[in-house]
């Protein structure tokens, strides 16, 4: 089994962004925030209980969260093509299994 890993074309180069963004969440460094803002009373009104936020949880956002799932959805693919195919089940899919019988109404 060979995995040519190129970390200069994606998916590979997005993993390297994928385990600094995950290494920024997990151990996030202290930062002090200050924000000044000037606001009309209606935007204070609406916007008043809205903490500042730092760096990090500015990128915490869903094109993020996509971004993060595609690339893990890519390098799992690229893993299990390399499995010989009769290897491969149960890498692809999560399936269960299961059975039912009717009940006897007697």
């Amino acid at each position: 089994m060979e995995v040519n890993a190129n970390f200069d074309i994606e998916p590979w180069s997005k993993a390297v962004w994928l385990i600094k963004f995950r290494n920024k969440i997990a151990h996030p460094k202290p930062e002090f925030v200050k924000e000044n803002e000037v606001w009309s009373r209606d935007e204070y009104d609406d916007l008043r209980q809205q903490e500042p936020k730092s760096k990090i949880e500015r990128q915490i956002t869903n094109g993020n969260a996509n971004k993060a799932y595609k690339t893990a959805v890519a390098i799992k693919e690229a893993l299990c093509d390399a499995v010989p195919i009769e290897e491969q089940f149960g890498l692809r899919n999560d399936s269960w299994h299961g059975s039912s019988r009717v009940a006897d109404d007697n």
